[in-house]
């Protein structure tokens, strides 16, 4: 009996023995006849599909705005105060009349040159060249040789005489209220009707604007026309920066910029206004995983197609992408996810 169940436990065990062999047997024949596959889709290097977007390109910009002391708005003939239109915000503008001195209309002239003296027809000189540029500035005919003619002098009378200024054969220098800009601001009302005023004394001080810091624009920016995002519409840059003349103090001023840096600072004399720059015409970039661009040890960056390195430029990043432009000119259809291996070379 002892021999029976004996022989019975030794069956048994080299059945277990055989089946589990023959189990681990199996199970090795179906891991033998997938596993390489997964291996192999883990070992190989993955591609990802190139995507093409459009790219303007953004760049955050400082443009330094310093804001000038006001100027002082002058009289040059002494008398009485007789009439006054001055407020604080009012403007003053170059060929009108805002004030009068002993009942005589004073004439607001902007010329590039203060006048300082009386003029008369056959007068010639950089005080004459202004007054010349000032009136064709106006809509009126001169003939800006800087030699004041009796047909300019004609002209001027007529202007004056049209803001209810008088001006005889000659402009006195005492009858203009020079203005340092052909549209002023103003900032403080210093005199008074009825006021005692005499020559040199200021009838008013205006706003001077904002003087812009020229645009520093960044090294690597790609080719193209540039908009400058920091009034309420964009404007365009010229090709080495410039400002248009939209550019204005008035324009600055109603910027949101301009305001957020008078509010962080509202004493200083000098702001630091943020703006953005972009492409006025976007351009096609690949957007590829950061994981696939290789930055070689000189600074030149690739990315790999089929293990082969492919040149490229980096124009941006965003979200784990990259914004590529391939040097060939032509975007390959789908990149390695990742730079193939360790000690991988651009060249």
């Amino acid at each position: 009996m002892k021999n029976s169940l004996a022989s019975t436990l030794i069956v048994v065990g080299c059945t277990l023995v055989i089946g589990t062999a023959v189990g681990a047997g199996v199970a090795y024949s179906v891991l033998a006849a997938t596993t390489p596959e997964t291996l192999e889709q883990e070992t190989a290097l993955a591609t990802i599909p190139v995507t093409m977007q459009h790219f303007d390109d953004p760049r955050t910009v400082e443009v330094t705005a310093d804001i000038l002391p006001p100027a002082n708005i002058a009289l040059a003939r002494a008398g009485t105060v007789t009439a006054l239109a001055c407020a604080p915000g009012a403007s003053l503008t170059s060929g009108t009349s805002s004030v009068a001195v002993d009942g005589s209309n004073l004439l607001s002239l902007s010329t590039a040159v203060p006048l300082w003296r009386d003029l008369t027809p056959g007068d010639r000189g950089s005080d004459v060249r202004a007054l010349e540029d000032e009136l064709v500035r106006l809509g009126q005919a001169a003939n800006t040789d800087g030699a004041l003619s009796r047909a300019e002098m004609k002209t001027l009378t007529a202007l004056a005489a049209g803001v209810g200024v008088e001006v005889g054969r000659t402009l006195p220098r005492d009858l203009v209220l020079w203005l340092p800009a052909p549209v002023v601001t103003v900032d403080e009302c210093r005199q008074q009707l009825g006021a005692s005023v005499a020559a040199g004394d200021v009838l008013a001080t205006a706003d001077s604007g904002i003087a812009l810091s020229p645009l520093a624009l960044p090294a690597d920016l790609l080719p193209g026309t540039r908009l400058l995002d920091l009034l309420p519409e964009p404007v365009v840059l010229g090709e080495a920066g410039e400002l248009p003349p939209e550019v204005t103090s008035a324009a600055v001023r109603s910027s949101d910029a301009f305001r957020e840096a008078v509010s962080a600072a509202p004493e200083a004399s000098s702001l630091v206004l943020t703006a953005t720059l972009t492409l006025q015409t976007p351009v096609p970039v690949a957007a590829v995983p950061a994981t696939a661009v290789l930055v070689d040890s000189d600074g030149s960056p690739c990315v790999f197609v089929d293990r082969e390195p492919v040149a490229v430029t980096v124009v941006g990043s965003e979200f784990g992408n990259s914004f590529v432009v391939f040097s060939s000119g032509d975007a390959p259809r789908s990149v390695d996810a990742a730079v193939p291996e360790e000690g991988s070379s651009c060249t």
